[in-house]
């Protein structure tokens, strides 16, 4: 197995909501067991969004003004499509061994507890029955309708949240200046909806963990941009007092530029086979997600050095290894693999990728020109993109490893230009 970075919520699930299906037959049977469907729910909710927010305005001196704005929204009933409608019930139970964890066959009488199926605190697990060498091969695995296998379903019952705090600070022009800066504090959570197979991110797949728990997925979403900055300004230089050639050699100039700053996106830390054996691999490579190694803080996984060791994968990290930098971003030591049958405590997307920054310049002349009217001008331009010539790097489209790649931002331009205004 290998790690797999698909993308803060705190290192354990938290509770959007508790709301297993019902353990019983769907209404229609058919006596001809093994085949699959695709199916919607009958009672399809329509989605809907809940937008609030409350803006504060307050004059400033210098011709300036800021504005402070909290926004926030409620998706609910949000459609989903990879969703299995016929899940397989778990058959087993933890028990411990000698100090190692295990899923064994659920005793006779002993009552279905669905409570959690995550390692450390599970009620509940899957058998490997798939498996020739597990001692439980060709186990019988039941499912919630047993006429049917799988059951590809659509439903509306994902929900989502965002909170924004806004900072925005605008100055008029005067005296050759103005620029606006603004600053965005966000948090998008939600339970991984989607409709479409595009709307499978490139840091992780449209797949639902646990049928039973939709909980369990619930995470920043993969837009989620924490922290995002912009700011542009325009200066027009003082003209000389001269109607010769100084003042039309040095009369006209002015500068504008336009900054970006935004923290990572969000990615999730995955194995590449279905290690919680549940049945339910969407044959991506988020298939199922590691345990963390006790004592690990989200923190501790991308900055720093490493402790070294040998991964899930076989990757031999060395001690000291660097944390945070492009060939290693985050530490594939603080993830190990959980016991057969039971799923991961590493959460979706508790990690961050690497934040992102951008200044674009532009210096520029204009120049009267008095026989093409009133507006008439010829300016001059010189355009610098990226001027800093700032690798911006993200992980490629599902790509394996810890390793990033340069997210496709071009390199330092510059293109200079004459314009005929009239």
């Amino acid at each position: 197995l290998g790690l797999v970075p698909i993308g803060e919520p705190p290192l354990s699930f938290q509770s959007f909501y508790f709301h297993p299906p019902t353990l019983t037959g769907l209404p229609l049977t058919f006596p001809t067991a093994g085949n699959s469907l695709d199916m919607i729910d009958y009672n399809l909710q329509q989605p809907s969004m809940h937008q609030f927010n409350l803006t504060v305005e307050q004059q400033l001196p210098w011709d300036m003004a800021l504005t402070v704005t909290y926004a926030g929204s409620l998706g609910r009933h949000l459609i989903i499509s990879g969703e299995q409608g016929n899940p397989i019930v778990p058959a087993g139970v933890p028990a411990v061994s000698g100090g190692v964890e295990s899923c064994v066959p659920r005793p006779a009488g002993q009552a279905l507890d669905l409570t959690r199926l995550v390692d450390g605190s599970a009620t509940a697990c899957f058998l490997d029955t798939t498996n020739d060498k597990s001692p439980y091969f060709g186990y019988p695995q039941p499912r919630v309708n047993s006429n049917w296998s799988s059951i590809g379903y659509r439903s509306a019952d994902r929900n989502s949240v965002y909170h924004a705090l806004e900072i925005e600070v605008n100055k008029r022009l005067s005296h050759g200046l103005q620029f606006q800066s603004s600053f965005t504090w966000s948090k998008s959570l939600d339970q991984m909806e989607n409709i479409f197979g595009s709307d499978n991110a490139n840091t992780e797949d449209a797949g639902v963990t646990d049928p039973f728990h939709p909980a369990t997925d619930r995470g920043p979403s993969v837009f989620d941009v924490g922290k995002n900055w912009r700011f542009n300004a325009l200066y027009n230089f003082p003209s000389p007092h001269s109607s010769g050639f100084v003042g039309k050699a040095l009369g006209g100039w002015w500068v504008s530029g336009i900054e970006t700053i935004l923290s990572g996106f969000p990615f999730t830390p995955c194995l590449n086979a279905d290690q919680s054996v549940q049945g339910f691999d969407n044959n991506g490579p988020c298939a199922s997600r590691p345990n963390i190694v006790p004592g690990r803080s989200l923190s501790s996984i991308t900055s720093g050095t490493s402790a070294g060791c040998t991964t899930i994968g076989g990757l031999t990290v060395a001690p000291g290894t660097p944390l945070g930098t492009p060939n290693m971003w985050f530490d594939p030591c603080a993830f190990t693999l959980q016991p057969t049958g039971f799923l991961g405590t590493a959460g979706r997307n508790i990690l961050r990728g690497p934040s992102e920054v951008n200044l674009d310049l532009t210096i520029a002349k204009d120049t009267k020109l008095a026989f093409l009217g009133e507006a008439g001008s010829l300016q001059f331009r010189a355009d610098f993109f990226n001027v800093f010539n700032k690798a911006n790097y993200q992980f490629g489209n599902n790509g394996a490893g810890t390793a990033l790649s340069v997210d496709g931002t071009t390199p330092r331009q510059i293109q200079f230009a004459l314009k005929l205004l009239f």
